[in-house]
């Protein structure tokens, strides 16, 4: 808590989204930026709150970074799939 992680690496294809959801068993808002210090700055990050969600265009998953206000708060994430 308080301290942003960024995502570990995985490629994004161009054209293609990740997917992100707040756990619903958050206390919590978590933040999300595209650095460690956007994160971890309420007035730049993106809140998202407990069971919230969000979609980003991004050719990598490590260009997210994640902060969560409580300890053991989080986020998963998916990669959109071609059909």
């Amino acid at each position: 808590a308080g301290t942003a992680e960024q995502l570990t690496s995985q490629a994004v294809p161009d054209g293609f989204s990740i997917f992100g959801r707040a756990f619903k068993e958050n206390n919590d808002e978590v933040y999300v930026g595209k650095s460690k210090a956007n994160a971890e700055d309420p007035t730049v990050g993106s809140p998202v709150e407990p069971g919230g969600f969000f979609k980003l265009f991004l050719t990598d998953t490590d260009e997210i970074w994640i902060n969560s206000l409580m300890t053991g708060d989080g986020v998963f994430w998916y990669v959109e799939a071609a059909s």
